[in-house]
């Protein structure tokens, strides 16, 4: 990764994005029985409940040392496919949406851990091929900081973008 020194190993454990980085596991924390529900709503046919409860996915960030003990819950509610947490463990970078937003505001978003305000630095249209034609759950992407937390590496099916993290400007 950025500073080549770091293991990122994505893990998937009961449907929903964990990730190791930095020595630590970031987990998105949610309601565990809101997939029962949507495919209860498939099974019944009703997309108007389906639509409401993708809307209700996701959940607060959650940081655990390497033994398994939680150190942080983020103020964020955050609907994630990629999360990144910075080095120092103050900032976090996820592909996604915030909870109980469209997946129509796909993008790339930044924020402080403790706080619940995030800033959209890159969208998705519906048409990006990055979404492989078949919706952002299938979306398979690298997030990653820079050791000095002031840049955001994103890679996607081969074209890496460089993100500095205060400005949103990018660079390929």
């Amino acid at each position: 990764l950025l500073d080549g020194r770091d293991e990122k190993v994505p893990l998937e454990v009961d449907g929903e994005p964990k990730v190791i980085t930095h020595g630590r596991i970031a987990i998105v924390d949610q309601d565990p029985h809101i997939r029962d529900k949507i495919q209860e709503a498939a099974l019944q046919r009703n997309s108007e409940l389906i639509r409401e409860l993708f809307s209700n996915l996701g959940g607060n960030i959650v940081l655990l040392s390497n033994t398994g003990k939680i150190e942080r819950r983020s103020a964020m509610s955050v609907n994630a496919i990629t999360i990144a947490v910075s080095p120092d463990g103050q900032r976090i970078a996820y592909v996604g949406v915030p909870k109980g937003i469209s997946e129509a505001e796909l993008g790339l978003y930044i924020g402080d851990f403790d706080s619940p305000d995030v800033k959209r630095i890159f969208s998705f249209d519906s048409d990006d091929p990055r979404l492989n034609g078949s919706g952002s759950g299938s979306m398979k992407s690298t997030l990653d900081w820079s050791p000095d937390a002031a840049t955001l590496l994103f890679s996607q099916d081969g074209t890496i973008t460089v993100f500095d993290a205060n400005t949103g400007l990018s660079r390929k």
